[in-house]
């Protein structure tokens, strides 16, 4: 079959709802053609869907820089940057993608979705400021039941679990922060936490150990698939092991 009937028969087995069809079809394209961006495009939409964060946002990263005119890629990736709760980074490229031109009600709906992330992400750091960790559970477990999961709302979630000494239950939401968006998890402690960026370039290291971050330590995580094996109390704050490169 060739490649413009594989793609129409991939998007209509997307548009039907037969995600792993159309990603079999999708898949089969870019062995081709690595550098098709309609289908890099809509791969990574599909991988949303599924909620595999890490890879989808990798694959809309790579159609908008090959074909950055293209306004639904910009639309995608703020989507992306949303779920991710990558909001500094959602904010920059809303102010960019609008210098450029990009503009309507889609783009109304997510900054008015940006300002509302921003507003719960400044009142639950006042309420981890404040000490009242049980209130930031129950702000993020609503949110997580009410709206479904994603990387931001696994990162909250996990992140006041571990505060009230729940690490068991924190770790595995930490894991699916990680992969989805690993420049968005902090352990405890915001500024010392882990930072590791997605749009920038992931660190080379085959390992990171041992980063102490207000009593918690990351002992490992694994790269590329930023599984995180576990976290460890630290009554003794040691130096990083392992340096990160950029």
């Amino acid at each position: 079959m060739d490649s413009p009937r594989l793609l129409q028969q991939a998007i209509q087995h997307h548009q039907a709802g037969r995600l792993e069809k159309a990603e079999r079809a999708y898949q089969k394209l870019l062995k081709s053609n690595p550098r098709q961006p309609d289908v890099l495009h809509n791969l990574g939409v599909l991988l949303m869907q599924q909620g595999h964060w890490g890879q989808a946002g990798e694959l809309l990263k790579q159609a908008l820089e090959i074909r950055p005119g293209e306004g639904q890629y910009w639309l995608s990736c703020l989507e992306y940057l949303l779920h991710a709760g990558l909001l500094p980074q959602m904010e920059q490229m809303l102010t960019d993608g609008r210098q450029k031109g990009l503009q309507g009600p889609t783009v109304d709906n997510l900054a008015s979705r940006l300002a509302q992330a921003q507003r719960d992400a400044a009142q639950m750091a006042a309420l981890e400021t404040g000490g009242d960790y049980n209130q930031m559970e129950r702000l993020a477990r609503t949110a997580w039941e009410q709206q479904g999961p994603n990387p931001a709302r696994a990162h909250a979630l996990g992140k006041a679990l571990l505060l009230l000494r729940r690490d068991q239950e924190a770790l595995p939401l930490l894991q699916q922060a990680c992969e989805g968006a690993p420049a968005h998890v902090t352990m405890p402690g915001t500024s010392r936490g882990w930072h590791l960026s997605v749009w920038g370039g992931l660190p080379r290291p085959s390992a990171v150990t041992g980063r102490p971050c207000n009593g918690y330590r990351i002992l490992r995580i694994s790269w590329p698939t930023w599984r995180i094996t576990a976290v460890r109390r630290v009554t003794t704050p040691k130096p990083l092991h392992t340096p990160i490169k950029p």
